[in-house]
């Protein structure tokens, strides 16, 4: 199951009482039941005396001791006014169980009736505890849950959950210091040149005209996506490199380019290049005569210190330009040491363009930084909200001084390491780290919306090793940040609101629509039903506000992992989501024998669902309105060991590809959310990577990517044509194979990179395809092509229209070029097509096929002269 009440919904399945429902062999004690059990023994140890006096008091004394050491052993605390305290560090290590511990008169928020899925009884949302006392310090770290969201109202809040996810990191670390270091007691398909092939005969070719077709390629249509090329059918911004480059889409002409400012290496961080290793050729032209060519070896490699454009967003006159690079630059110039990696790491810069038609510039209005690696940026208008995830640094401030080498630790044995390490830490190590890392969560001295740290799991094993297992590398290890702000903003500063959330792992997947942004972590969750541990897909969702804030808003989470961001859709407040659960990736409780094999064998090595979960209303009030909860699923899709490929959603029907041998191509209804419903399935070999709509009834789709043969080995590029016009059988109108020899491979970045796919509507089931495409032969240097592919696409079926080269074929591992290159994308303005594509920009008439002007970023660059790679 996948929502934050799925243990429940298992134990009503089978029939349990879902608030009696204990976690695994573990109990737990309500307060009240608490003080009811002990008040019991109380009365039976006074009748015990007075009826059997001496006797009597001996054996109340005897049950009043079993009792409490029962209650000691087990760890099962109510948070009434005391915690267990931790064992002196110089005793021998026991390990102790984990506990679920429920609220107490401390813990808010308080139960409270929440709503289930259909067909289940109301269910008991609150906070549960990891707890234990097995290292150096006792911890007690929530779980992931609907109290995530309420935030914090201070710095001393987050410092106290802080300072419990540092803990449990160092109890871990020590343990494997310890266990390793311990010590005893001292002592081209067209020519480059020229017009391209013709479009081969039979082919069902449309007159495209004037079309214009040059937004980027998104999951929502409402929501702008940040790209390395924008456009507004004038003017064009590419990223290469250091540089944007700023040309005159009918034209051609270069206007500007912008170039990033360099970075200050007078620090020694920039390296010295390496010399090339140059091999003289001669080989033959595409002219066929003779030519020298300068051949760089498999040895030369050559990457400079630079800032990077990483994306673009392009919205009335400002240019917004995202970049990475500057990070440790600035890092150097801080009064302390960041706790983020990648404190300061991202680069937003916003120029004016409305000057490019007169004076030909392009100022820069402002400018700021923030923290993390740039993932990915949404934008509904002018409202811009810019995610980055920054890994955390638990070395240089706290494990580099805990390590068993250190000086002051070489004499020690075991328990006085743990002693001398806890003092340490204590005194010193986790107020400096915590300190550090909340000033990082900060903005202009004002905390950030910081959801709740807790630890990425909802249901907790009979055995806390296995969460010392699952987590050993802390439940903190990285930093989800949306930094929002308005980019027409007239002010001279470049402000921002930031939110986050403070993850197991330093990455995720971004989707948006108009109110909600929801970023996709991995982390595992402890599955009762095979006694083990699994990959496990957390949810959490950010409510963009109407100033252009971003806040959390809730939470939820999904047995498997997800594919990508198209594995993700919102429509009517219902979040759907795509999973695949690996059965083979298991975290198991160890069994005592150690000659046992106790780990169970599931039966399925893979599973795939589509799952609705419900959104709840993020501008409510109370604890209801902070959890996304599972109401219904699809069946299990696929065959067993197949995986999603692709996955696209339409408002009331999804399509979905899985993949192992063959290609199931299945159609679910989703006219019922409880219900989800497969409609139709097709199956045929091979497998699509991407899936795109090309009708307004969404029921013609094309499918990019590749061939297989009977036992699942890629055989090449090809684009299929699917027709689900009748949902209960879709069929296949045409597949387009690229190529089929077995001395070449070929593939497309549309693959994997989706805003390269673009799809030329002419009209209401035909249009024309334009993809990178680039194929590598093992043999020759003849079969080699890097460009684009423009396929005719209509009811008829699939025809190659011409192709566009970028490169010579003799050419492809030849040349002198900068060392990065330019994004593989294109767009249509005035019927004709522009690609970008390594280092060369092309422009074609879609009807005549007539190459109509090009630019070659590198033409006058030279191998003796300058530094450079190779194509």
């Amino acid at each position: 199951m996948s929502s934050v009440q799925d243990d429940d919904l298992r134990q009503a399945e089978k029939g349990m009482p879902v608030e009696e429902a204990p976690p695994l062999n573990s109990r737990v004690i309500e307060p009240n039941n608490r003080t009811k059990s002990r008040k019991n023994v109380w009365i039976i140890s006074i009748i015990l005396i007075v009826i059997f006096l001496i006797v009597g008091l001996t054996t109340g004394l005897v049950v009043s001791s079993k009792r409490q050491n029962e209650i000691s052993n087990n760890s099962l605390t109510a948070n009434e006014g005391g915690t267990k305290p931790a064992p002196s560090p110089s005793s021998p290590k026991t390990s102790e169980p984990t506990t679920a511990v429920p609220p107490g008169p401390t813990d808010t928020p308080t139960d409270t009736e929440t709503t289930s899925p259909p067909n289940t009884p109301p269910v008991k949302e609150g906070p549960l505890f990891y707890e234990s006392s097995s290292g150096i310090f006792q911890v007690k770290i929530p779980l992931f849950s609907s109290s995530s969201m309420r935030g914090y109202s201070d710095a001393s809040e987050l410092k106290k959950d802080l300072t419990e996810a540092v803990k449990f990191r160092i109890n871990r670390f020590v343990e494997q210091s310890n266990t390793y270091l311990s010590r005893p007691v001292s002592g081209e398909v067209g020519t480059e040149d020229g017009l391209a092939p013709e479009a081969p005969a039979g082919s069902a070719s449309s007159a495209a005209g004037d079309v214009d077709d040059f937004d980027t390629n998104t999951v929502e249509d409402s929501i702008d996506e940040g790209d390395f090329l924008k456009t507004n059918g004038v003017y064009a911004f590419a990223a290469y490199g250091q540089y944007v480059v700023v040309w005159d889409v009918k034209t051609g002409e270069q206007i500007i380019n912008i170039t990033l400012p360099s970075l200050n290496t007078t620090d020694g961080v920039a390296p010295e290049p390496i010399e090339p290793y140059v091999i003289e050729d001669s080989t033959g032209g595409s002219d066929g005569g003779e030519r020298n060519l300068q051949v760089i070896a498999d040895e030369y490699y050559y990457w400079p210190v630079a800032p990077t454009v990483q994306s673009l967003l392009l919205h009335q006159d400002r240019l917004v330009v995202i970049a990475n690079g500057y990070g440790q630059m600035i890092r150097n110039e801080l009064d302390y040491l960041p706790v983020l990696y990648d404190a300061f790491s991202t680069n937003v810069r916003i120029y004016d363009i409305s000057q490019l038609g007169t004076t030909g510039e392009l100022p820069l209005v402002k400018e700021t930084h923030i923290h993390g690696n740039f993932d990915s940026v949404r934008a509904d208008g002018n409202k811009v909200h810019v995610v980055t995830f920054s890994g955390l640094d638990w070395w240089s401030p706290v494990e580099q001084q805990l390590y068993r080498y250190q000086s002051q630790f070489q004499d020690l044995d075991d328990d006085e390491y743990m002693v001398a390490a806890r003092q340490l830490a204590e005194d010193e190590l986790i107020p400096n780290f915590v300190s550090r890392l909340i000033q990082d969560l900060s903005v202009n001295g004002e905390l950030a919306n910081i959801a709740r740290v807790s630890m990425w799991q909802k249901r907790l094993s009979t055995d806390s090793k296995i969460e010392d297992r699952v987590w050993e590398n802390g439940i903190m290890n990285g930093f989800a940040q949306v930094a929002s702000f308005d980019m027409l903003d007239t002010s001279s500063d470049l402000t921002y609101s930031m939110s986050g959330t403070l993850m197991p792992t330093s990455w995720g997947y971004t989707y948006s629509t108009n109110e909600t942004l929801v970023i996709a972590g991995q982390g595992w969750d402890w599955i009762e039903e095979v006694n083990g541990s699994r990959q496990t897909t957390y949810l959490q969702g950010f409510a963009l506000l109407d100033n252009g804030e971003a806040i959390p808003g809730a939470v939820g989470s999904l047995d498997g992992s997800i594919l990508n961001e198209y594995s993700v859709d919102v429509v009517d407040n219902h979040l759907r989501v795509a999973v695949t659960i690996r059965n083979d990736l298991w975290v198991f409780e160890e069994a005592e024998d150690a000659n046992a094999t106790e780990d169970p064998a599931p039966t399925l090595r893979t599973e795939n669902y589509i799952v609705v979960l419900e959104i709840p209303d993020t501008n409510g009030s109370g604890v209801n309105d902070t959890v996304i909860r599972e109401v219904g699923r699809s069946q299990n899709l696929g065959e067993d060991g197949e995986v999603f490929t692709s996955v696209r959603f339409s408002d009331k029907i999804a399509y979905a590809v899985t993949f192992e041998r063959t290609d199931p191509f299945y159609v679910i209804s989703f006219a019922n959310r409880t219900s989800p419903e497969v409609l139709g399935e097709l199956k045929i070999s091979g497998f699509s990577s991407y899936l795109h709509f090309i009708n307004d009834a969404n029921t013609l789709l094309l499918g990019v990517g590749q061939g297989a043969n009977e036992d699942g080995l890629a055989l090449g590029l090809q684009v299929s044509l699917f027709n689900a016009t009748t949902a209960t059988e879709p069929s296949l109108l045409d597949r387009y194979a690229v190529e089929l020899d077995k001395n070449v491979y070929s593939s497309s970045s549309a693959e994997w990179d989706f805003k390269s796919f673009r799809y030329v509507k002419l009209g209401e089931n035909y249009g024309i395809l334009v993809i990178p495409l680039r194929i590598d032969s093992y043999t020759s240097t003849e079969g080699n092509f890097d460009g684009f592919i423009l396929l005719d696409v209509s009811l008829d079926g699939i025809f190659e229209r011409f192709t566009i080269p970028h490169v010579n074929s003799t050419d492809f591992r030849l040349g002198c070029y900068y060392w990065a290159q330019l994004p593989e994308r294109s767009f249509v303005v005035g019927g004709n097509v522009t690609t970008t594509k390594g280092h060369s920009i092309r422009n074609y008439n879609l009807d005549s096929r007539e190459r109509l002007w090009g630019i070659d970023l590198d033409a006058d660059r030279d191998i003796q002269q300058d530094q450079c790679i190779y194509w």
